[in-house]
């Protein structure tokens, strides 16, 4: 599970494959990627849970941005796997949106986090593996002097 888990951190078509079918429940693909993702998730037996924060940086159409504005205080889910770091200027980096992620030290059956960082393919970017399916409260929204996005939210 430790390898499909480093795999899974390189810049590579399973990243993309994987997430898209993910996200667009794409029943097709099961057979195929249903095996990897049950490694994945069974890496979290093995694994400590990250409590902290982490951050993410994507690029987000205004109407999206707008649904999380609409969404504040209710809860969601991300459907996909989500990469995250520790490092907040390694995030910032990336788009006109920035998450700010409060992982809550809550007691579950596995761990909604994974640090990772230690095996991925780039152990610079002190990644924090969300796996798929993650529940989160959408907690504020908010614009920054530089005109990005904040979006807090909590596990």
């Amino acid at each position: 599970s430790k390898v499909c888990i480093q795999l899974y951190t390189r810049e590579s078509f399973l990243y993309h494959v994987l997430n898209t079918a993910l996200r667009n429940n794409d029943h097709s693909k099961l057979n195929t990627l249903g095996p990897l993702c049950f490694l994945m998730r069974d890496y979290s037996r093995s694994c400590t849970e990250f409590i902290g924060t982490v951050y993410r940086g994507v690029q987000l159409p205004f109407a999206t941005i707008e649904s999380y504005k609409q969404a504040i205080g209710s809860w969601h889910t991300w459907s996909s796997y989500t990469s995250t770091s520790k490092d907040r200027e390694m995030a910032e980096f990336r788009g006109n949106t920035l998450f700010i992620i409060e992982i809550t030290n809550i007691k579950l059956s596995v761990p909604r986090a994974y640090d990772v960082a230690s095996i991925s393919h780039f152990p610079s970017e002190e990644e924090v593996l969300l796996p798929a399916g993650v529940s989160f409260q959408v907690i504020s929204v908010e614009q920054d002097l530089q005109q990005k996005y904040i979006i807090y939210i909590k596990l």
